[in-house]
């Protein structure tokens, strides 16, 4: 992860960017603003794929599908989670 200019930026193996600013996540092309982030569950939650031994981060949306971000490091992955949860907390207190 390597944040810069209020924002937080990775990329996945494949060099897919993952960028966390004030206004949401963006993977790709797919961004999820903070407001839409919630619903079942508020925080992503880190998921291991033994097949690749790559990790998952799943974001949450309250309204639409949840956005998986992919092909991730479990370093990097639990770096992301940690990241969105605090961005989540700012904006809640």
């Amino acid at each position: 992860m390597d944040e810069r200019r209020g924002s937080t930026e990775a990329q996945d193996v494949y060099g897919t960017r993952i960028r966390l600013s004030r206004d949401g996540l963006r993977y790709g092309e797919e961004f999820v603003p903070f407001e839409k982030m919630g619903g079942r569950q508020a925080e992503p939650q880190v998921i291991y794929n033994p097949g690749t031994k790559l990790s998952e981060v799943a974001v949450y949306r309250s309204d639409g599908p949840d956005l998986v971000v992919k092909n991730l490091p479990l370093h990097t992955a639990e770096q992301l989670r940690a990241a969105i949860i605090a961005a989540l907390r700012g904006r809640h207190a």
